[in-house]
Parts: structure tokens; sequence; C-alpha cells
């Protein structure tokens, strides 16, 4: 009898320990149901004797009371086991306790939280939510825990031409400043100014961004273009502004400097050592590359040109694109023999690049040597046929007289 009762016992023991993972695995793998509603709200209403979510948002500021955490499950079977969780900015689960479980006529099932803000304050950030049913995640979502201001920060300063690059007279100096807003009001009237410039002249803001409100977790962008006028190092500071208000402040430098130009030909009409006549043109063409980083404005040739010469044309100054050429054409009239001597500068908005000089050496006109020679050819063979004639006619008259005299004895 008592083997019977030993064996009986330890049967049902055997019984137990098999059926408990099973009923175990049941509630655990037995969800089946449908999540009707899972958001965040700043509070809950009681309508027709259910729970809804009022004021749903994604932003809530440490200043507020705090936000609830509400899920809504229809179409559900039991076993049913829920539960909520918070997971902070870094990464950790928030260990909460306020958890509240009601159960509708209608068969839903409604859980929510409440986050308690006054006691998360420093955990600014994304949050996230989950909701599990039997262990299970069957969904999630999140907000954000900012400040009650707007909290501005540069996310990227872009400056082009890039830092430590010359920047050429007449070119932009272009500078991108990225915002961000990481707090949880919008920020009035933000705008960037041009602050400070030393030396005060020689770079002109040519266009800045208007201002203009930043919404939290907006991120926008602001430009500042400068126009370099003169060569030089600027020194400048650009302040960033809420609502007329500074901010912060960035210092930047800058270096001016003329265009990097390389003379490659200079092509010649009459080429060298053809004589050149008065009411002769001469044609001058230079050939310049721009080897520089950037495009080299407004590239012209100044002439300087004696009495005796006169410029009968110029190409226009024009700008030179990176690692491109550009040609220049002088032509110039002779108006009168002799040694004349051109002065030649290549400059970019009146400011001396290099310069060069060029002899132009006119000989007399040929037309006139030519009709001089004519003339005194002319002349020699009338004065020789004069001469000529007058001999030959003083013979005449003397074999005239001759034979008188022969007539008369």
């Amino acid at each position: 009898m008592k083997n019977r009762t030993l064996h009986n016992k330890i049967l049902l023991i055997t019984i137990c320990i098999l059926i408990t993972p099973i009923l175990q695995c049941y509630d655990v793998e037995g969800w089946k149901g449908n999540v009707a509603e899972f958001v965040v709200c700043e509070d809950l209403e009681f309508v027709d004797e259910v729970y809804r979510p009022a004021i749903i948002k994604d932003i809530y500021l440490t200043d507020e009371s705090g936000l609830y955490a509400y899920l809504l499950i229809d179409d559900y079977k039991i076993p049913l086991s829920i539960s909520i969780e918070w997971v902070e900015p870094n990464g950790d689960i928030y260990k909460y306790i306020d958890f509240r479980s009601i159960t509708n006529k209608s068969e839903e099932v409604i859980r929510f939280n409440f986050l308690d803000i006054s006691k998360v304050t420093d955990k600014l950030g994304k949050w996230k939510v989950n909701a599990y049913a039997n262990e299970e995640l069957v969904s999630s979502t999140s907000f954000h825990l900012l400040l009650p201001f707007p909290v501005l920060e540069i996310v990227e300063i872009i400056q082009d031409p890039y830092p430590g690059l010359p920047t050429y007279i007449g070119n932009s100096i272009i500078i991108a400043y990225t915002i961000k807003n990481s707090g949880g009001v919008t920020g009035k009237q933000v705008e960037m100014k041009l602050d400070h410039l030393i030396p005060e002249y020689g770079l002109k803001v040519h266009n800045i961004t208007r201002p203009k409100d930043l919404d939290p977790l907006s991120t926008e962008t602001w430009t500042l273009e400068l126009i370099a006028e003169n060569p030089g190092n600027y020194s400048i500071r650009t302040g960033l502004y809420i609502d007329e208000e500074l901010e912060k402040n960035w210092d930047l430098t800058f270096r001016i400097t003329k265009p990097e130009i390389d003379l490659l030909d200079r092509i010649l009409e009459p080429e060298m050592g053809m004589p050149i006549y008065p009411g002769d043109i001469v044609s001058i063409t230079y050939v310049f590359e721009n080897v520089g980083s950037s495009v080299a404005k407004q590239i012209g040739l100044e002439v300087q040109a004696p009495e005796g010469l006169e410029i009968v044309s110029l190409t226009p100054p024009k700008d030179i694109e990176v690692k491109k050429l550009g040609n220049y054409t002088i032509k110039i009239k002779a108006l009168e023999e002799g040694n004349f001597q051109i002065n030649i500068q290549l400059n970019s908005y009146g400011y001396n690049i290099v310069g060069t000089r060029y002899l132009i050496a006119v000989s007399p006109n040929l037309f006139l040597i030519q009709m001089i020679l004519t003339i005194i050819i002319i002349a020699t063979f009338s004065i020789i046929a004069s001469v000529v004639f007058l001999k030959r006619r003083k013979i005449i008259d003397i074999i005239g007289k001759v034979s008188k005299r022969r007539t008369l004895h």
C-alpha cells in the first residue's frame, strides 16, 4: 500500500513536471489579437465609459508634468499577459511601476503607463516605448523629451573656396551654415550676420539668407556670400542670432589674391622680321592660361601706345575658367615711320597681374620711295635725253654750217 502511494506521488510529480512547460509555452506563444492603438499622449479622457488618449504629440518638454503610453487591444484571445517598456535615449530600460489595466465592456483591453517627467529631466532625446503581449513585441512608438526653449547648434559649415585656398579678385566667397534646433520650442527670426570685418573694405556682402523661424528638431541652411574686391588678408566674425539676440560667434580668415595667369604664346602678324610701313595694321595675339584653382574674373589687357600708332581694336575683358585658355588680340595701325614702344598690362578689375613691352619698327612708305625713285629715274632720263638732243642739234648745226661754206666756195 505504501509502495502504491509512493508510486502515485512519483507519477503525479512527473506529470506536473511535464505539463508545466507546456502550459508556460501556451501562455507565452499563445498571443493572438490586434493592437488597435498604441500612442503617447499628454492626457486621457473618459468618453462613453472608455478611456481614450487626448493631445497626441511626439515632443514633450522638461517643464511639463508627464505623458501617458496608451495601448488598446481588441479581438484577442486569452490568456493574455501585457506589459509596456520605456527605453531611454541611451538605450537603458527605464524601470517604472505606474501600470494600470482596464477591461472594457466591449471586450477591449486598455493598458496605460504614466511617465513623470520631473524624474527624467536629464534624459533628453528620443525615447522609445514598446508594447508586449505574452512577452512578444507587438507594437512600438516614440517621442522626444526636449528643453523648453530653442537650442541651436551648428551641424556643418561649408566654405567655398575651401578654407586655406586663395580667392581671386571678383570671385565669391560662400559660407553655408547648417543649423539644427535641438530644443523643444521654435527659434524665432534666426539669422546669420556679418558682425566684424578687418580691414573694413575689400570684401562686400553680396547675398545673405533672410531671418526665418526654425522649428524643433528641424535643420536648415543659412548662406552668406561675399564678393572679393581688393587683394589682401581679411578677418571676419559672423554671428548667429535668435530674434536679434546673439547666440554664438565664429571667426574666419580669407586671403584675396590676383588670378594666377600664365602666358602660353604670342602670335604676330606680320611675323617677326617682316617690314611694317605707315598705314599697315599690326596684330598681336596673346594666349593666356588660368593655372589657378578658381575662375579668373574680368581678365583684360590695358595698352598704352605713343603718337604715331593708333589702337584699332582690343579684346574686351572676360572670364577664364580653371585650366582654360583665353585669347586676347590687339590691332594697331602704324601712322608714320619710326621706332615705337607700346606698354601692355594684363589686369583684373584694374589690378595689374603682369606687364610687358613690344617694339614696333615702321619703315618709310614704300610707295613714296617708289614714286621718288620713279621721279628720279624719269628726271635722269629726261636730262640725258635733253643733253643728247642738244648735242645732236649742235652737231647738226655744225654740219649745216660746214656744208654752206663749201657751197659758197
